[in-house]
């Protein structure tokens, strides 16, 4: 999973498709949900 793109995701600056299909990844896949919170966390200094 990419970091970078995770944070891009949370800043809204993906396309619809690639937003699209990392929320569908994070619903199924507990490692992506668990580094989309990592990725949120870094974002607002957490």
């Amino acid at each position: 999973m990419k970091e970078p793109q995770l944070r891009r995701y949370l800043l809204g600056k993906l396309s619809e498709q690639e937003m699209a299909g990392i929320e569908e990844r994070y619903f199924r896949e507990d490692a992506w949900f668990e580094a989309l919170e990592s990725a949120e966390d870094e974002l607002i200094g957490g």
